[in-house]
This record gives structure tokens, C-alpha cells and sequence, in this order.
């Protein structure tokens, strides 16, 4: 055993020491009356007593070891006693740690200083710990994330020394992520330091993409062997999204005009081609099924049994020969299903598009520098003879039957620019007129162009169906739901009027949902207007619950045969019972 100097014989003089450790240990500790020091290798923990038995006492600590200063803190605790415990990672070799404290507190001054001599063998050892972040996302977490095809996943992996030497750092792996910097290098790493590993990886599929680091810590000579580590594994799940557009252009076959999505004018006896361009815009390929266009005939192209991949386009081709002079307006609608386990099959309908043949129900009006085409359900402005330069800006309000509808602007580059409006006109006749005024790029403006249409009555109306579980405060939607057996199913069935007359509402069936509120009930509802039924369902049982609503309009006496329509579908899963 080592003899103590002058200075600790006299420290035990001065302060009470009372010390149960020898050199060569690897924990000890020293006490006095105000105080126990007890420290190992790798923490100090001082045992405050004798102190006024009062709140917020508050002392100044200063840490030492191996005569260098560590850290100075304050430590704050109520009553006559307290305990603080400081992480420390004591070099190899023989030395003091040693805890000077001082304190003026709730009228009670004091200090000491007492030292536990330690002797502590070389412990190399590190920690590996692995973040991540979506780009643009809330910050970097070890928690699992989702992301999206295409998303760039960033990552920070930091090495901690949590060892008493220094460690150099080699050998990092981490094979599932790219364009890797940061690091140590060369230099080592100091005992308590850290390090930044920095990498990123781009999401190319749908799936769980798992990843984790390795990375080996060396100490110096006579330190102890190299050891390496792996982080903890991080998640990014990219979950299928089956999702495609479907658009339908149409051409007067001859015209050599080109397709487009716009009305258009043509006489009993021609034939109107149609393109029906489906793209998958989702993450999962998709095989296309039930495709229909029930007013269409002579039926091509489309993928067969091929699937599409995500970002690819398919083509249907289809004619219809216009055998009676009234407006002729059709849609196309299609299927996606999407791999087994990738989701639910999707139902797609394309936008509308319009043939008139009765010039009652188109109107065209020219001027110098546009040209206006109505129809009684778009008006199309084509502006000319503007400057050839960019963002040329035209201020535009809509009227209808006199009635100032909307007041917009539209931008295009260079001498003409079209913009296609979607309107709804009232039975009878009147005038569709747009009146623009311009000061662009040097040209200054205006006209005001009507055309005259005689329009038919169009009673029409959507019916959309959502779903929450209730409570969930997910919000409503179309899309499927996972639920227990016992939990309620909230639903709102949406009816808007999307024809052009007035329409009173009855008949609303829902069979499998209890519970039904609102509606219009016997008020009608106006033209673009909506109403709201409500209802329940509780999950009685495990197994997938579907249901849609329907509902009968009527429109006013000689305006139209009632319409019935019935809803999109909506799904439950239900699992298991509530506990």
C-alpha cells in the first residue's frame, strides 16, 4: 500500500476525512460530516447531509481527475440531504477523483474537498446509434417512418467513446446507404467524445426498407483488443399506393383538328373518335380490368392482361356515329388492381366530354383578339393576336343569363392562349358572355364576347360516401378502414347537384347503416349545391363490411325524368374484439 502525503495527512486533519479505500481499487469511498464521495471507474456520486432541512439548497461542485479539471456544476436538492451522480470515465492508471465543493445556502456556508484514489484498467468501448430523416421532414428520429417512392432518406450515425482512452475509428459499413461523409478520419476519439457518420438513401420500391451501421474502435497499444459495433436498425416503410388518371380526348373523325377535351360541334351521320389515355400515377404496378364506355363502340388498344407499371400510360380507342341531333356527352370508366397484398382494386372515372349537334346548344362569337365557344355545360376563350412574350395576364368575369357567376385571371406565353371554364347553364335561352380587360407586357385592352344558347334541362347529381372510425379523429374518407369488432363506423353520404335545374330529394336507402340524420329533406337543392346524410354502423363481427348508399332526385315538373344514383363503395376490415 502506498503511504499518503503531507498534503492528503493534512486534508484528514483539517476536514474529518475518513477514507475505506486503498491504491489499486477500482471504486472507493471517503465521507465527512457533510458529505460522501463514492466513485468508480466510471461515475462520482456525492451524498449531501447535515444541511439546513429546508428547500432549494443549492452547492457548487467542481469534478477533478487526475488533477485536470472536468466540470464545475451546480447541484440543487430540498431537505438535509441529497444525492447527485456524475457519469465519468476515469484514464488507466493510478490517481484522485476528487469533488471540491462549496456552498452559501438557506444561511449555511461551508466546503470540502475529498478524493477517492482509484486505480483503473484500460475499457475501450463505444456506442453506434442510427437517425434518419424524410428531406424536408421534422427532423432526424430512430423511430420507423414513411415515405414514398422517389423520397430521399437522410441519415446521421453517431459514434460515442464511451470508454477511458482514445479510439480510432476504421472499417465503417453500412451497405444499404450512399454518398457516406463524416467520420474521425485518422484522428481519434477522445473518452466522452463523439463522431458523424453522414449518408443518404433514395426509396425506389414499396416495402420495408431496414438498414443499420458497423463500425470498429481501436485503442492505442497495450489498450486492450479492437471491437466493433452494429447500430440499432432503422425503418422506413414505403406502403403501396394503387392510384391512376384517366383522361378522355375526342376528335371529329376527318377534322384533322387533333384531340382534345373540349366540346365539340358535329352534324347526325359523323363519326367522333376518342382517345382514353389511362396512367398508372401510383407505386405498385396495376393490371386493368372492367374498362367501360358504355356509349362508345369499336373498342381497341388498352394493356390486355399486361400490367402497367408506375409512370407508364396505356391507350384505349373507341368511335361513336351521332345518330340524333342532342348534345352527346359520355365518360369512360376503369379499373387498377394492384398486386395481391398491395391494396385494394381502384375504380377511375375519366372527365366529360361533349359533342353538340344542335346549334341551339352551342354558341360561338368572335372578335379581334378572341374567340368564344359555349356550350350549356363549358365556355372555351381562345385568345389571338396578344404580344409574343411571356405571362401575358387577362382578367376575365363570367356571366350567365345575366347573372355574374365568376371573376378570374389567366396567364399564358406568347400571341394565343386557350381557357376552358366548366359551367352550368339554366334550361331555356339566354347569353354565355365573357368580358375581359388586359394591360400586359405593353397591350392594353378589352372586349366583352356573349353567345346565345338554348339549353335542355339536365337534372343530374353525385352521391360520395366516406367513413372515420368513430373517435379515431382521422377525418373522412373514401378509402378503406381497419377497425375491431365493437367499434362504431360514422359515415356521411355527400349528394351535390351537378345538373342544371333545381332538385327535391327522396328515397335515400343505406341498408346496412342505422342511424340516418340530415339530407335536404323536402327543401330542394339549388344548382353546384350539397347536402349531407349521416349514419352508423357497429362492427358486430370479424370479417370486411361494405356498403353504399343511394338516392332518388326529382326535378321540377317538365324538367326531366327523376334520377337515382348509387354511391361508391366503402369497405371496414374488422378485426378481432375490442379490449
Amino acid at each position: 500500500m502506498r503511504l499518503l502525503g503531507a498534503g492528503m495527512i493534512l486534508a484528514v486533519a483539517l476536514f474529518g476525512l475518513c477514507s475505506s479505500t486503498a491504491w489499486g481499487a477500482t471504486s472507493g469511498s471517503v465521507e465527512n460530516e457533510n458529505a460522501v464521495l463514492e466513485a468508480t471507474c466510471t461515475f462520482a456520486s456525492i451524498a449531501y447531509r447535515g444541511f439546513p432541512s429546508l428547500p432549494n439548497n443549492v452547492v457548487a461542485q467542481t469534478l477533478t481527475i487526475h488533477g485536470a479539471k472536468v466540470s464545475k456544476s451546480t447541484f440543487t436538492f430540498n431537505g438535509s440531504t441529497g444525492t447527485d451522480t456524475i457519469p465519468i470515465a476515469v484514464p488507466p492508471g493510478a490517481g484522485n477523483v476528487d469533488i471540491h465543493a462549496a456552498w452559501d445556502t438557506n444561511g449555511f456556508k461551508g466546503h470540502f474537498d475529498l478524493g477517492v484514489p482509484l486505480e483503473c484498467p484500460p475499457a475501450p468501448s463505444f456506442s453506434i446509434v442510427k437517425r434518419q430523416e424524410i428531406v424536408g421532414g421534422g427532423g432526424f428520429t430512430s423511430s420507423p417512418l414513411t415515405g414514398k417512392v422517389g423520397q430521399t432518406v437522410d441519415y446521421e450515425i453517431v459514434v460515442t467513446n464511451t470508454g477511458n482512452i482514445p479510439l480510432t475509428f476504421s472499417g465503417f459499413t453500412d451497405e444499404h446507404c450512399e454518398d457516406v461523409t463524416g467520420g474521425p478520419g485518422a484522428a481519434s476519439v477522445a473518452p466522452r467524445a463523439s463522431t458523424t457518420y453522414f449518408c443518404s438513401h433514395v426509396l425506389t420500391e414499396v416495402g420495408s426498407y431496414e438498414n443499420s451501421a458497423s463500425d470498429t474502435g481501436t485503442p492505442s497499444v497495450g489498450g486492450g483488443s479492437p471491437a466493433t459495433q452494429t447500430s440499432n436498425t432503422a425503418v422506413v416503410n414505403v406502403p403501396p399506393e394503387p392510384s391512376f388518371a384517366i383522361e378522355k380526348l375526342q376528335e371529329v373523325q376527318g377534322s384533322a383538328t387533333g384531340f382534345t377535351t373540349s366540346p365539340l360541334v358535329a352534324e347526325v351521320g359523323q363519326t367522333v373518335d376518342y382517345e382514353i389515355v389511362v396512367t398508372n400515377t401510383g407505386n405498385v404496378p396495376l393490371t386493368f380490368g372492367e374498362f367501360t364506355d358504355e356509349h362508345c363502340e369499336s373498342l381497341t388498344g388498352g394493356p390486355g392482361a399486361g400490367s402497367v407499371a408506375p409512370g407508364a400510360s396505356t391507350t384505349y380507342f373507341c368511335d361513336h356515329v351521332m345518330t340524333i341531333a342532342k348534345p352527346y356527352r359520355n365518360t369512360a370508366t376503369d379499373t387498377g388492381t394492384p398486386p395481391a397484398g398491395d391494396g385494394s382494386p381502384v375504380a377511375r372515372t375519366s372527365n366529360t366530354v361533349e359533342v353538340v349537334p344542335n346549334p341551339g346548344e352551342v354558341g360561338k362569337k368572335e372578335g379581334e383578339n378572341g374567340v368564344v365557344t359555349a356550350t350549356c355545360s363549358s365556355i372555351s376563350i381562345t385568345y389571338r393576336n396578344f404580344p409574343n412574350k411571356p405571362d401575358n395576364t387577362v382578367t376575365q368575369t363570367l356571366t350567365i343569363h345575366g347573372a355574374k357567376i365568376s371573376k378570374s385571371t389567366f396567364t399564358f406565353n406568347g400571341p394565343t392562349g386557350t381557357d376552358v371554364i366548366s359551367i352550368v347553364v339554366p334550361p331555356g335561352t339566354g347569353v354565355v358572355d365573357i368580358h375581359a380587360t388586359w394591360n400586359t407586357n405593353g397591350f392594353k385592352g378589352h372586349f366583352d364576347l356573349g353567345a346565345t344558347l338554348k339549353c335542355t334541362p339536365e337534372p343530374a347529381f353525385s352521391i360520395d360516401k366516406l367513413q372515420e372510425i368513430s373517435g379515431s379523429g382521422k377525418g373522412f374518407t373514401a378509402a378503406p378502414l381497419t377497425g375491431k369488432v365493437g367499434q362504431t363506423v360514422d359515415y356521411e353520404i355527400v349528394v351535390t347537384n351537378t345538373g342544371n335545374v333545381a332538385l327535391t330529394f327522396s328515397g335515400f336507402t343505406d341498408e346496412h347503416c342505422e342511424n340516418v340524420t340530415g339530407g335536404p329533406g323536402a327543401t330542394q337543392l339549388a344548382l353546384g349545391a350539397s347536402a349531407t346524410y349521416l349514419c352508423n354502423h357497429v362492427l358486430a363481427e370479424a370479417g370486411l363490411y361494405s356498403n353504399t348508399a343511394s338516392d332518388t332526385a326529382t326535378p321540377p315538373s317538365g324538367d326531366g325524368s327523376p334520377v337515382t344514383q348509387t354511391s361508391n363503395t366503402v369497405v371496414v376490415e374488422a378485426e378481432g374484439l375490442l379490449r
